[in-house]
């Protein structure tokens, strides 16, 4: 769980880097993503906004990973995991060719 957590939140800090130019940018900007993920239970208990709030309850990575803690596997927290991967390191080479060809 811990694996797939870290290979997640690592896809995510290099999509962001592959927007920007600066590594510093990209470092604080990785930062702020990845802690806003991690928290986003937090956040969505703050939302009055119901139907948001279930949104961002799922969206929250530390719910998926309270069930391997529990030692439930479960193969759709896998799936969440490697298709978030899967999803941000594609936009990462979208956003390499991008640069590339421009």
């Amino acid at each position: 769980g811990i694996m797939l957590l870290g290979g997640a939140l690592i896809a995510i800090g290099m999509f962001i880097s592959s927007l920007t130019e600066s590594s510093v940018v990209s470092a604080i900007l990785t930062l702020v993503v990845n802690i806003l993920v991690l928290y986003m239970s937090s956040f969505a208990s703050m939302i009055n906004i119901s139907w948001i709030a279930k949104i961002a309850e799922k969206l929250a990575f530390v719910n998926v990973v309270e069930n391997f803690a529990n030692e439930i596997l479960s193969i759709s927290d896998i799936v969440y995991f490697v298709s978030i991967i899967a999803a941000f390191l594609f936009l990462s080479v979208r956003s390499l060719e991008k640069r590339r060809w421009a």
